[in-house]
C-alpha cells in the first residue's frame, strides 16, 4: 500500500507549479524594474532640457510683459518717452528704463523669479550705426527716427535672455491715404462759414458746398473722415484695395455714403470712428529749419542727385505765373541734402516776412496767382532722393511733378498752414470767372504725379481753377492726403480738372517723412516687433 500511496504522491507533486508560478513572477519584477529604471533615468534626462525651455518661454513672456508695461505707461501719459531714461515708477524708484547699451541697466522684477529691463534704441544713421541717444533736453530730437520711436524688452529667467525690439507710432491721420475734417468745399472757395461747413453733414443744411466722389475716382488706401459720410454721384467708386484690408472709416452711422452710384469698398466699413485732430500750426517746424529758413516767394527744384534748387527773391504777382527764375533780381542757390551743410532735422521752412505786413496773403477761387511777394508761398517741384519735409506758413504749390527718385526709400513731406495747391493757370482768367480765353497758357504742362505725404493745415489739397479749361487726365498722388476741408481737383468726371488716383504709401504706418508731425501729443502704439536673435547682454 505504501508503494501505491507514494506513486500517488509523486504524481501530485509533478502537477503543481508552485515554483513556475514564482519564477514568472522574479522574470516580471525584474523587467518592470528594468522599465521603471530607465523611465526614471530618462526623465531624469530630460529635467534640464525640459526647464531650459521653458524658462525660455518664461524670458520672452518677460521681454512682452516688459513691452505691454511700457504701452501701459504711454496710454496714461504719450509724453512719458520724453523722459528718456530718467522716469519713475514713484518718488525716488527708478522705472525699467535705460539708454541703448546702459551699464549696468535698471529691472523689473515678476512674480516666480523672472525679470525685464527696457531701453529707448538711439537714432541711426543711414548706414544703420548708432548716432544720438535720448535726451530730455530734445526728446524728438533725440530718440525719434522718422516719428517712430524703437524700444528693445528683454526679459530674463533663470539666466535664459530674449530680447524684442519693438517699433512704436502714433495713430495719425497718416494712417490714411485720405483724411478729411470735413467733406464741405472750403468756405473761402465754396462760400458758407468755417462755424458751420467744419460741423458735420446733418448740421450743415445748404449753407455749404458739397464735394463728390465719382464713377472713375479710385482711392487706394484706408479713408478715415471726422465728417459722417461721403457723398457719392454714380458709378462704382472704389475705395480700398484688393487684399490689403483697407478701412473706410466715417465718424457717422452707416452706410456712411450719401447720394448716388455704387461704391465699392475693399476692406471693413468703420462708422462713428470717432475724431481725429491735426494739430493747429506748423509752427515747430520753423524752429527745426535751422538755416533753412526762407522768405517769401521761393522756389523749390529737387535734384536726383541729392540736392535742391532753391530760387530767391520771387514775385509771382508781377507775371500772374509761379516761375522760378533769377530775373528780376531773383537769386538760385543749388544746396546740399545729405553731408555738410544739409537740413540739420531734415526741415525746409518758407516763412511770411517778418518785416512787413503783406497786402494779400489769401486765396482767390479764380486764382491769379497775385499774393503778395512777402507771403510764406513755396512752389515745389523735382526728383528727390533725401528724406525731407518742407513747412510754409502760407501756401504750398505744386509746379510740376513731384517724384521719389528711382530706387531710393525717401519721403518727403508737404505741410502747409494754408492750402496745398497743384498749379493750374489759366490764361485771360478775371476775377469772377474762367475768362473768355478759358485755357490754360502756352507751355503749361499738366502735373500728374506727386509722390508724398500732403497736409493742409487750415484749408484743401485741391487745383487751382479746377473748373476752368479742359481735362487735364489724371492726377495720381502717392502717399497721403490729409485735410481740414475737402479740396476739389476737377469737375464733371474729369470735364475739368482731373481724375483722382490717391494710393497710399504703405511705409507710412511705421515711419514718417522728418518731423512731420508733433508727436508728444499723441497716442502711441506697436506697429511691428521682431525678436533681436541673438538677445542683447544683459548686465
Amino acid at each position: 500500500m505504501w508503494i501505491l500511496e507514494r506513486v500517488r504522491r509523486m504524481k501530485r507533486l509533478a502537477g503543481r507549479q508552485d515554483g513556475f508560478t514564482m519564477l514568472n513572477v522574479m522574470f516580471a519584477m525584474m523587467a518592470l524594474g528594468t522599465f521603471s529604471v530607465s523611465a526614471w533615468a530618462l526623465s531624469t534626462g530630460d529635467i534640464p532640457l525640459a526647464r531650459a525651455d521653458q524658462d525660455h518661454k518664461r524670458a520672452y513672456e518677460a521681454a512682452q510683459a516688459g513691452l505691454q508695461w511700457y504701452s501701459y505707461e504711454l496710454d496714461r501719459d504719450s509724453a512719458y518717452w520724453t523722459k528718456c531714461d530718467t522716469a519713475q515708477i514713484s518718488p525716488g524708484v527708478p522705472a525699467p528704463v535705460n539708454i541703448e547699451g546702459a551699464n549696468p541697466r535698471k529691472w523689473a522684477n515678476l512674480p516666480g523669479g523672472s525679470k525685464y529691463t527696457l531701453e529707448i534704441m538711439k537714432k541711426r544713421d543711414t548706414s544703420g550705426n548708432p548716432t544720438t541717444a535720448c535726451s530730455t533736453a530734445n526728446a524728438v530730437g533725440t530718440a525719434l527716427q522718422n516719428n517712430t520711436l524703437r524700444i528693445r524688452s528683454t526679459g530674463k529667467a533663470n539666466g535664459m535672455t530674449r530680447s524684442i525690439v519693438a517699433t512704436f507710432k502714433r495713430r495719425s491721420f497718416m494712417d490714411f491715404v485720405y483724411f478729411t475734417n470735413s467733406e464741405a468745399q472750403d468756405p473761402i472757395v465754396g462760400g458758407g462759414t468755417d462755424a458751420v461747413c467744419s460741423s458735420q453733414r446733418t448740421a450743415r443744411g445748404n449753407n455749404c458746398t458739397e464735394i463728390t466722389f465719382v464713377g472713375p475716382d479710385v482711392v487706394k488706401g484706408p479713408l478715415h473722415t471726422n465728417d459722417s459720410s461721403v457723398l457719392t454721384a454714380g458709378g462704382t467708386i472704389q475705395f480700398g484695395r484688393d487684399g490689403q484690408n483697407d478701412a473706410f472709416e466715417v465718424n457717422g452711422p452707416s452706410p456712411g455714403y450719401v447720394g448716388s452710384g455704387s461704391p465699392v469698398f475693399k476692406g471693413p466699413q468703420v462708422f462713428t470712428a470717432g475724431q481725429m485732430d491735426p494739430p493747429p500750426g506748423n509752427g515747430a517746424l520753423k524752429a527745426l529749419a535751422t538755416g533753412w529758413t526762407f522768405t517769401g516767394d521761393t522756389c523749390l527744384v529737387f535734384k536726383s542727385n541729392q540736392t535742391v534748387d532753391v530760387y530767391q527773391n520771387q514775385n509771382w504777382a508781377a507775371t500772374g505765373r509761379v516761375t522760378c527764375n533769377t530775373s528780376s533780381g531773383g537769386t538760385l542757390t543749388n544746396k546740399p541734402l545729405t553731408g555738410a551743410g544739409a537740413p540739420p532735422n531734415g526741415v525746409i521752412y518758407v516763412q511770411t516776412d517778418p518785416a512787413v505786413v503783406p497786402s494779400n496773403c489769401g486765396y482767390d477761387k479764380y486764382q491769379r496767382y497775385l499774393n503778395d511777394k512777402a507771403c510764406g508761398d513755396v512752389a515745389v517741384s523735382g526728383t528727390y532722393a533725401n528724406s525731407v519735409t518742407v513747412g510754409s506758413e502760407n501756401d504750398i504749390v505744386v509746379n510740376a511733378d513731384v517724384k521719389q527718385a528711382a530706387g531710393s526709400d525717401s519721403m518727403l513731406g508737404l505741410v502747409a498752414t494754408g492750402f496745398v495747391r497743384v498749379y493750374h493757370p489759366i490764361a485771360g482768367i478775371g476775377s469772377s470767372d474762367c475768362g473768355s480765353t478759358n485755357d490754360t497758357p502756352a507751355g503749361f504742362a499738366a502735373i500728374q504725379q506727386i509722390d508724398a505725404a500732403i497736409l493742409s493745415l487750415a484749408h484743401s489739397f485741391m487745383v487751382d481753377n479746377y473748373m476752368c479749361a479742359n481735362s487735364e487726365g489724371t492726377l495720381t498722388v502717392n502717399g497721403a492726403i490729409a485735410q481740414s476741408y475737402r479740396g476739389v481737383v476737377g469737375t464733371g468726371n474729369g470735364s475739368t480738372g482731373y481724375i483722382k488716383n490717391y494710393n497710399y504709401d504703405d511705409r507710412l504706418k511705421v515711419r514718417e517723412p522728418p518731423n512731420f508731425l508733433d508727436p508728444i501729443k499723441t497716442s502711441w502704439r506697436i506697429v511691428r516687433q521682431v525678436e533681436q536673435k541673438p538677445p542683447t547682454t544683459t548686465p
